[in-house]
């Protein structure tokens, strides 16, 4: 029988639920994070904007971002306007746009009922789509995407180097909560 130590798992292999400050703000734990959605704003063409529902990512011990490469990811297609009414106004100061990222619980039939690879048009309320809390997470998804991108072309840097960049983060009481919304509003304009 072979023991496998602590010491001897590669960094790469360590992986845990992504727990961005803002939502650790809320109270979410590495325990409770993975039960989550992550829900980007993929495409806009037209009067459509394409969502893709992924399995919530997970961090290697180096905190890089990662997503499962498996059939657990899906897409829908929605009527933009729908969107904006539905999940936007009365709470955000924007309008959709592609890289928009959100946390919600998705109801496990929608993410049962959708294919991979594929986004049908979401012929049902947008509320539908999620069960209670949304919270945006635009701010840290566009940030961690932007550090991802540049690790592509770029060195580790070291703890010290990152510090001085404003890249270390910040302590756990100066980190503002994600924007929540409770619910998802109706897609005719009273959300």
């Amino acid at each position: 029988m072979t023991t496998t130590l602590a010491a001897d798992v590669r960094p790469a292999e360590v992986r845990r639920p992504w727990l961005p400050a803002a939502l650790r703000a809320h109270g979410f734990t590495q325990a409770d994070v993975g039960a989550l959605t992550y829900l980007v704003v993929d495409e806009i063409v037209g009067s459509s904007a394409t969502l893709v529902l992924s399995a919530w990512p997970w961090a290697d011990a180096r905190g890089r971002l990662r997503f499962a490469v498996d059939d657990s990811t899906r897409g829908v297609t929605v009527d933009v306007a729908a969107l904006d009414r539905a999940l936007y106004r009365g709470w955000l100061d924007r309008h959709p746009r592609i890289g928009d990222v959100f946390a919600a619980v998705v109801p496990r039939s929608v993410h049962e009922t959708q294919e991979p690879d594929e986004a049908p048009r979401w012929e049902r309320p947008i509320g539908e789509l999620v069960d209670g809390p949304v919270y945006d997470l635009t701010p840290e998804g566009r940030t961690v995407a932007a550090l991802a991108d540049s690790a592509l072309a770029g060195p580790v840097l070291a703890e010290a180097e990152a510090a001085r960049l404003g890249l270390a983060g910040r302590p756990a009481e100066e980190t503002p909560r994600a924007p929540r919304r409770d619910s998802v509003g109706s897609d005719l304009g009273d959300g």
